[in-house]
């Protein structure tokens, strides 16, 4: 016996599932079934653990089942099921151990709207579609060969600096600085070097405390109330290398001159970090940009729990909340890693904070980055949708 069962998606759409012996119908639903029916609620704290705990609880028997749910949808060619076909394997990618290359593969052969981070789960007949669309789309395959990163892409990115292909001509960069877009660039020595930590913890806003800042300090360049952003934790010296002894890192920043240009800083022995005086001759505000609002005020967070995994946030728009600190940036445009003004050398992706969970900010998504070398120096951006 054949049935369907009809779920309206949240854009309206509805999806169609077909399900054998009434499955999905029944009273004793299998873990497959309930993994495709997670995905229709809007996402919130309590869905997510829902869903981990369902992908924790999926063997493979049951991983096959829903693989060939996922194949159908993926031809189907509908996006309304190609876009939950993407949601799971990214939560598949977070939770639950399996090969997801075929499907991957299959997924970008019918559609290049998804989102690049779940190509890390990509292997060889990723790696062949990739190239296959290589000539006709070279900016898609770039990228996804970068997510999948192995050292056989680690070596064509090699060679592609030595030589750069005909076909490259027309990109917006050289082929090899695709890389950057996946978090990784080539050293001098042709390694790949990844520019973001592993470690990764949710950033939760918490109540105000006393810190040592000086609530009435302006930005040298548009004289506006200056924020600080205090996260306190033994970790930023144990696993992210900065050299806070207090465990209490104070970060000061103008909210509007962050809109214009890259602010430097300089971590001190204690107290807040200092902005570089590099930014009063690099920053230029027009008049047109100044607000009347003069905002300002201590930002303080704390570290979840748990550890997530560094790719948790990594797509734009996927996660109900993005501040952390480590793991991969959620970029709302391309990727931009800046240089330490002191050593040149391209500095590594640290802390995050999303404005929709900081209603003082300016909507957007604050980077902050430090050098691995010159480990007392930060610099920090900003992007916006």
């Amino acid at each position: 016996m054949v049935s369907w069962i009809e779920v309206q998606t949240l854009d309206g759409g509805v999806v169609r599932f077909r399900s054998d012996d009434g499955e999905l119908m029944g009273k004793e639903e299998s873990v497959s079934s309930k993994i495709l029916m997670a995905y229709f609620p809007a996402e919130t704290a309590e869905s997510v653990k829902s869903k981990r705990e369902l992908f924790n609880a999926l063997d493979s028997y049951e991983f096959e089942s829903l693989k060939a749910r996922l194949e159908t949808m993926i031809e189907s060619g509908d996006e309304s099921q190609t876009t939950v076909v993407e949601s799971i394997l990214s939560d598949l990618l977070l939770y639950a151990p399996f090969d997801l290359d075929p499907l991957i593969s299959k997924l970008i052969s019918i559609t290049e709207f998804v989102g690049y981070s779940i190509l890390r789960g990509g292997a060889r007949y990723t790696k062949e579609e990739l190239y296959r669309q290589l000539p006709t789309n070279p900016n898609f395959a770039l990228i996804g060969l970068a997510w999948v990163g192995d050292e056989e892409t680690v070596d064509q990115f090699s060679k592609w600096r030595a030589a750069s292909p005909i076909w490259a001509e027309k990109l917006h960069c050289p082929a090899y600085q695709y890389s950057y877009e996946a978090g990784w660039e080539l050293t001098p020595d042709n390694r790949k070097r990844e520019l973001f930590f592993r470690t990764c913890f949710g950033l939760r806003r918490s109540p105000p405390t006393e810190s040592e800042v000086d609530p009435s300090e302006k930005c040298a360049s548009c004289h506006r109330a200056l924020f600080y952003l205090n996260v306190k934790s033994v970790l930023l010296e144990t696993a992210f290398r900065i050299p806070v002894p207090s465990a209490e890192l104070i970060i000061p920043f103008c909210d509007l001159c962050t809109r214009i240009s890259e602010t430097v800083l300089e971590i001190q022995p204690s107290g807040p970090a200092k902005i570089s005086v590099e930014n009063l001759t690099t920053t230029q505000v027009p008049d047109w940009f100044f607000s009347a609002d003069d905002a300002g005020g201590s930002l303080d967070v704390f570290l979840d729990e748990d550890a997530r995994d560094p790719f948790y946030a990594a797509q734009s728009f996927s996660r109900s909340t993005c501040s952390q600190l480590g793991g991969f940036p959620t970029w709302l445009q391309d990727a931009e890693y800046p240089r330490c003004e002191t050593c040149m050398r391209t500095m590594n992706f640290l802390m995050q904070i999303d404005s929709d969970e900081f209603e003082e900010l300016y909507p957007g998504t604050f980077y902050f980055f430090k050098c691995d070398v010159c480990t007392a120096k930060l610099s920090l951006l900003k992007q916006t949708s």
